[in-house]
C-alpha cells in the first residue's frame, strides 16, 4: 500500500474509532501477537544533521507521546518475560517490546528519561565495536562525508563503480551507498570509506572522527547507567555488518565477539540478538547455525510487522519500524493493523 493512503487510511479509522476498538478488544483477549518495537534515535533534527536524517524515528517530545499511549494501551514486557514464555510460560494481554539499535546516545540523553517517567522500560542492542573504538557508524560516516563534500560530483570504485552526484541533495547518494555498504560481500569497510572520503574531498582524521562519535554514541558507562535504571541491553554485532555479507570464518568473531564485550563491560549473560539491516534467519541454515552456535536464544530481524505467537520463530521475531514521519492516527493504526505498518 501506498504510504499517503495507509496515512489517510489510518486517519479514518481512528476518526471511526476502529482503531480503538480494536485495542480495547485486544486488551481483553489472551495474547496473539506481540508487538515489538523498533527504534533507533530520539532526536531533533538539527541533532543529526551532520549525520544519516534516515536513522531518526521521532523527536523526544513525539516518543514521549508514543510511550504515554504504550503504557495505556498494552502491557510494556521484558525480554525476561518473553524468554519465559519461549520456555512454557505465559505473556499477558496485549504484549508489547521497546527495542532500540545501535548505540545512539540520544537513547541515554532523551529516550531513558521519558521511559523512566513513563515507567516503562527497553531493550538497547548496542553494536559494540563502535562504542569501544569510538568508531562513527558507518551510515554516518557516509552522510557525514557526502555533507561535507567539496565536489559536486566524483566517483569510486570499490567495491564496484559507482557515479556519484551531490548537486540536488545527498540523501538519494546516500541511500545508493548505504545499499552498495549492505550488499558487498567481505566489504573492507576501511577502504570503502577511506576511498569514498578521499573522492568526495572531505577533510577527515582519526580525531575528528573520535569527536563526531562522542557527539552522537553512548559510552561503556552510560550503557551500564541504562542498565542500573532497569533496562535491558543486547547485542547488534560487533560492526554492524550484515550477516548474509560476512564469511563463515568471520561470523563467529562478529556474533560471538560482541557478547563477550558486552559481558565482560556489564557483567552480566547476554542471550538476545537484532540483526543489523537485517531480514530473518529462518531460511537460512548457515545463519541459524551461526547465531544459535554463539549463544543466543533469541534474534529479532528488521523485517517490519507485528509478530503472531502462533507462528513465532525465537530466532526471527519480526519487529515494528517507527517512522519519524508517522501521525499520532498513523502510529496507532500500525500498533493495531500489521498492513498500516
Amino acid at each position: 500500500m501506498i504510504p499517503g493512503k495507509r496515512a489517510l487510511l489510518a486517519r479514518l479509522l481512528d476518526t471511526t474509532g476502529l482503531t480503538s476498538l480494536t485495542l480495547a478488544i485486544r486488551r481483553r483477549l489472551p495474547p496473539a501477537r506481540l508487538v515489538v518495537l523498533n527504534y533507533h534515535r530520539v532526536a531533533c533534527p538539527w541533532e543529526c544533521r551532520d549525520f544519516d536524517d534516515d536513522v531518526r524515528d521521532a523527536s523526544p517530545e513525539t516518543f514521549d507521546r508514543q510511550i504515554g499511549l504504550l503504557r495505556r494501551e498494552f502491557t510494556l514486557i521484558r525480554l525476561a518475560d518473553l524468554f519465559e514464555y519461549l520456555h512454557g510460560g505465559s505473556l499477558p494481554p496485549n504484549p508489547a517490546l521497546i527495542t532500540f539499535d545501535d548505540g545512539y546516545k540520544d537513547n541515554y540523553e532523551h529516550a531513558l528519561p521519558i521511559l523512566q517517567r513513563h515507567e516503562a522500560h527497553a531493550v538497547f542492542f548496542i553494536a559494540t565495536d563502535f562504542i569501544e573504538r569510538r568508531r562513527l557508524f558507518w551510515w554516518d560516516r557516509i552522510s557525514y562525508t557526502l555533507k561535507h563534500a567539496t565536489r559536486r560530483q566524483f566517483s569510486i570504485n570499490y567495491p564496484s563503480s559507482l557515479a556519484i552526484d551531490i548537486s540536488d541533495g545527498v540523501r538519494e547518494p546516500a541511500r545508493q551507498l548505504h545499499r552498495m555498504a549492505g550488499h558487498a560481500f567481505a566489504l573492507d569497510f576501511d577502504r570503502f570509506l577511506s576511498e569514498l572520503t578521499t573522492a568526495a574531498g572531505t577533510q577527515w582524521s582519526d580525531d575528528l572522527e573520535h569527536e563526531l562519535a562522542d557527539r552522537v554514541l553512548m559510552t561503556w558507562d552510560q550503557i551500564r547507567e541504562l542498565r542500573k535504571s532497569g533496562m535491558e541491553i543486547a547485542s547488534h554485532t560487533r560492526r554492524h555488518r550484515v550477516l548474509t555479507t560476512i564469511p563463515d570464518d568471520e561470523l563467529a568473531e562478529e556474533l560471538a565477539g560482541s557478547k563477550a564485550d558486552l559481558e565482560v563491560a556489564l557483567g552480566f549473560p547476554v542471550r538476545a540478538l537484532s540483526y543489523p539491516v537485517g531480514a530473518p534467519v529462518n531460511h537460512l541454515p548457515r545463519l541459524r547455525a551461526a547465531v544459535g552456535g554463539a549463544g543466543y536464544e533469541v534474534g529479532f530481524s528488521y523485517l517490519t510487522g507485528i509478530q503472531s505467537l502462533q507462528r513465532l520463530d525465537p530466532l526471527s521475531i519480526s519487529r515494528l519500524s517507527i517512522d519519524s514521519t508517522w501521525s499520532a492516527s498513523r502510529f496507532r493504526g500500525a500498533l493495531s493493523f500489521s498492513w498500516l505498518g
